[in-house]
């Protein structure tokens, strides 16, 4: 995902939690793997991101899991497009726009 240079592991929990409310209770953890700054990409890496200058590229692991029952491959694209939309900041492609506005 493409975000502000200047955004933190806290921040993208923040991020979450203010966005999906209905669904913290399938969110069993969030991880950052990696983290890449926009001059360590390919300009075709940056493209396919849709990351600008000053932002960069975070890898992330979100676990979902709900306490109660298993959820179904829809509900969980649900909240990973949910996710995805409260945490991005680049350019959404083509595609990912229409996943997005599909998940809501």
């Amino acid at each position: 995902m493409a975000v502000d240079s200047t955004l933190r592991a806290e921040d993208f929990g923040d991020r979450i939690r203010e966005a999906l409310p209905a669904y913290l209770h399938q969110v069993e953890s969030v991880e950052v793997l990696s983290e890449a700054p926009d001059e360590e990409l390919s300009p075709a890496a940056r493209g396919r991101l849709g990351l600008r200058v000053g932002q960069k590229n975070v890898l992330m692991r979100v676990v979902l899991r709900d306490p109660l029952r298993t959820l179904t491959r829809a509900e969980a694209n649900t909240v990973c497009a949910l996710v995805y939309r409260a945490i991005h900041q680049g350019v959404l492609g083509e595609e990912e726009g229409k996943a997005t506005k599909q998940a809501t």
